[in-house]
């Protein structure tokens, strides 16, 4: 039988085309869209990053943030300053990123084209558009989607530079670098790959030119803590950061991290499927691979170990990686009709095992559809404005701009991981609401968005005047319930 893989290549391109657009529409709102939303929010009204969701934290963020992912919070608060507080007006960011990412990769990876030029392009968007992770972040208000687009412009113009030797190549990467690192502090993985390759290849001045031009543009980032009592607090503030712990801080720390980074691309059967027909094209075409392909390999092995030995185990930041394997995956596939009869079998088994994987979570994804600023306002309806409320993230949107002080249950959640305050029980949990002097509670039914009080009681069996510690619920519907506080 003859295996024909690369016919696939444009209806499986317009199939991920057609999927992602479709799920576009009334995306399910991820929680750290609410909590970047609502930094982009502060910043627009007050000038400075804070985050009342998380009002009971010791670490004073509800009164004052001086870490998050500025840029690309400031350019949210840019994107709600001209088109008004809503959650489209913040995804139309990543959005951009995203088309241009794509854009910007259909181009690149041309070079790379040994027999079809729109075949390897066309393999490199299939990868991206059908991995699950790029599905989800596509619009989803997050950094990553910008964050790569800069990182991989770093490297195209680092590439530039040392087979043309012009400076302006190496100023635009460092200028690129260091608003990558103002977009997020995981971008040093990216200055760091750079700096290393020029050292490594004995451009001494060239690399100290970069890294001062990458610190210069990274400065921005401190923009909020001119002062020194300002960087004091900021340092004091990130020590007691609840997304890190104690096994952060250790000297050895980054080498455990850096040993233990290969588990990232293991996480789950999103990464399991797209790191699996990575290594199978590294393997099947490697002799290829290390001759046309090696400063990409440079580039992609040192920002695996820089990140891994700084960042923490989150699955999102495997993004950072996936504009390089994609490429490496589409010159493998391009090259099919090249390949032995056994890895041809063995490469469209992967390529059937990624697209039915990722699919799985692509189509879980659309299926969670919801019109949040719909849901919001028919909770907002029942509380009278200027409540102090408990709410799932989504009631932001747009809740955050009629006036609404809204606090979330993301916060016991760092309490228990992190302080010993509470105790992780439903007890520890109810002292928590008595203690956050709220005055109303709203308790989402829909699993995923609020699953902090589930964890403990199933909120869909409350009935009216049932009892949580001091609130009591009052009304009922289909899939909230409402608590108010009982003086």
């Amino acid at each position: 039988m003859k295996l024909a893989l690369n016919k696939w290549a444009t209806p499986l391109l317009m199939l991920g085309i057609g999927a992602l657009a479709f799920s576009l529409w009334h995306r399910w709102l991820d929680h750290d869209e609410a909590m970047l939303g609502e930094h982009s929010y502060w910043f627009l009204k007050l000038g400075y990053y804070r985050s009342v969701l998380h009002e009971q934290l010791p670490n004073n963020w509800a009164v004052i943030q001086y870490s998050t992912h500025k840029f690309f919070v400031l350019l949210g608060s840019l994107s709600v300053a001209i088109f008004g507080w809503s959650i489209e007006a913040l995804r139309i960011i990543p959005f951009i990123f995203s088309v241009n990412l794509l854009l910007i990769l259909y181009k690149y990876s041309k070079k790379y084209a040994t027999i079809d030029v729109s075949l390897m392009s066309r393999w490199v968007l299939i990868v991206m558009i059908f991995q699950a992770m790029f599905f989800a972040a596509f619009i989803r208000y997050r950094p990553e989607t910008m964050l790569m687009t800069l990182g991989l412009l770093n490297f195209i113009l680092l590439e530039r530079y040392l087979t043309a030797g012009k400076i302006k190549f190496l100023i635009g990467a460092g200028v690129l670098g260091g608003l990558a690192l103002f977009t997020h502090l995981n971008a040093s993985a990216y200055v760091g790959a750079t700096g290393l390759i020029l050292l490594a290849q004995r451009k001494v001045i060239p690399a100290a030119i970069y890294g001062v031009v990458a610190a210069l543009f990274g400065a921005l980032y401190l923009h909020n803590m001119i002062a020194p009592d300002e960087f004091q607090a900021f340092l004091i503030q990130y020590r007691a950061n609840p997304n890190l712990s104690d096994a952060d801080w250790h000297w050895y720390s980054p080498i455990v991290k850096m040993l233990s980074e290969h588990l990232r691309f293991f996480h789950s059967p999103r990464e399991i499927a797209t790191s699996l027909l990575a290594i199978i094209s590294l393997i099947g075409s490697w002799q290829w691979i290390k001759k046309e392909m090696k400063l990409l390999l440079s580039y992609l092995l040192l920002t695996i170990l820089i990140l891994g030995a700084l960042s923490r185990q989150t699955p999102i930041y495997y993004l950072i990686y996936l504009p390089y394997l994609a490429v490496i995956i589409a010159a493998h596939l391009s090259r099919f009709e090249r390949l032995t009869k056994f890895w041809k079998y063995l490469t469209v088994t992967c390529v059937v095992a990624f697209v039915i994987a990722e699919s799985v979570y692509n189509v879980q994804l659309i299926q969670r559809r919801s019109n949040t600023a719909a849901r919001t306002q028919e909770m907002a309806d029942q509380i009278p404005p200027g409540s102090k409320v408990l709410a799932p993230l989504g009631f932001l949107f747009n809740a955050l701009d009629q006036g609404y002080e809204i606090r979330s249950f993301k916060a016991f959640k760092f309490h228990i991981r992190n302080y010993d305050q509470y105790e992780d029980s439903y007890e520890g949990m109810v002292s928590f609401l008595n203690d956050s002097n709220n005055d109303f509670i709203i308790l989402d039914h829909i699993r995923g968005n609020q699953d902090a009080f589930r964890d403990y009681r199933d909120p869909s069996l409350l009935e009216k005047g049932d009892r949580v510690g001091q609130y009591s619920v009052t009304k009922v519907f289909d899939d909230w319930t409402l608590l108010a506080r009982v003086h």
